[in-house]
């Protein structure tokens, strides 16, 4: 009676000390890259480019650029993820991707980004009704995208590429 009891509590200890072990495993694998909770949808994209930010210095003039301008619904909820984001621009970048609707009707989903070969891409899905409300419609997301990883970041509108930004160079090739 005592041997079942004994080989169960053993099977328990070991499924308990496996998965540990594979959640240390899990912890230790650092992604490319990390969402930031931006507010997806805000009139107030309309006033920049898709981006990438290298330094806190790059990111002050970027946000003090920002201040100065009118239109934006939640302005303060941007800059408090951006703040939680808590980056550190010695390892990665802060990359700001914008795209514009000229339907607010139209359903736009920005899915998980994919790393292949240095190059971190990112697709928008858009789902467009029959009629259109013909009003404009600004989208951002915002990554901190690991410096060691990645070279290149890409934004894809169902296949097309709209936005290609370099991590080694200022160029930003957008046909948005």
């Amino acid at each position: 009676m005592r041997m079942p009891f004994i080989v169960v509590l053993m099977c328990t200890v070991l499924l308990g000390v496996n998965m540990t072990l594979s959640m240390a495993d899990d912890a230790s694998e650092e992604k490319p890259f990390r969402r930031i909770p931006i507010p997806e949808r805000e009139h107030g994209y309309s006033g920049f480019e898709s981006v990438m930010i290298r330094s806190q210095a790059e990111l002050d003039r970027f946000l003090r650029k920002i201040r100065g301008q009118d239109g934006w619904n939640n302005r303060t909820g941007f800059e408090e993820a951006i703040e939680k984001a808590e980056l550190d621009f010695t390892k990665e970048v802060l990359v700001l991707l914008r795209h514009t609707e000229s339907s607010g009707s139209v359903q736009v989903t920005f899915e998980e980004p994919k790393l292949r070969d240095g190059t971190l891409s990112w697709n928008i899905a858009r789902e467009v009704p029959f009629m259109g409300t013909h009003d404009m419609a600004y989208y951002g997301f915002a990554l901190a995208v690991s410096k060691a990883n990645v070279e290149k970041v890409e934004l894809d509108l169902q296949g097309t590429k709209v936005v290609r930004i370099s991590a080694d160079e200022k160029v930003v090739d957008q046909s948005d």
